[in-house]
């Protein structure tokens, strides 16, 4: 199954340790642009212009219409 996850970078972590579990299970799995990178501390700052600039939200919603499920984070 393919999955997209979805939330805020306030759950930034949870989002990669579910992806890692679902892959075990051998689901295809998306997360929005540079959330491992920021995880991992490869990029410090999340820059909302710079999202919109590059279309970043748009290319997520692209691909969200083509997967069979959408697993969103939120506490």
């Amino acid at each position: 199954m393919k999955i997209a996850i979805a939330g805020s970078m306030q759950v930034a972590k949870e989002m990669v340790e579910i992806k890692k579990e679902l892959k075990k299970e051998n689901h295809e799995v998306i997360l929005p642009a540079n959330i491992e990178s920021y995880v991992d501390g490869t990029i410090d700052i999340e820059n909302k212009w710079e999202k919109i600039q590059l279309d970043v939200f748009k290319y997520y919603f692209e691909e969200i219409k083509k997967v069979d499920a959408l697993l969103v984070i939120n506490h």
